[in-house]
């Protein structure tokens, strides 16, 4: 069982891992992943409701 265990984190610690590429906020990178076809049909929305019964919890006193 412990030599598993030991195979196991040696292979863990010896597998390289390759991290994902940071953020760039130009067109570039925009351009570089296209959306799928299905999106445009998908209407997401979001919606945000505010008003008097979201601040149930609030009093004066």
């Amino acid at each position: 069982m412990n030599y598993l265990l030991f195979l196991l984190l040696l292979i863990c610690l010896t597998t390289p891992a390759k991290a994902q590429q940071s953020y760039q906020a130009n067109w570039e990178s925009l351009k570089k992943n296209q959306t799928p076809e299905w999106f445009k049909d998908a209407k997401f929305d979001i919606f945000i409701h505010w008003g008097v019964y979201s601040m149930s919890a609030f009093t004066n006193t």
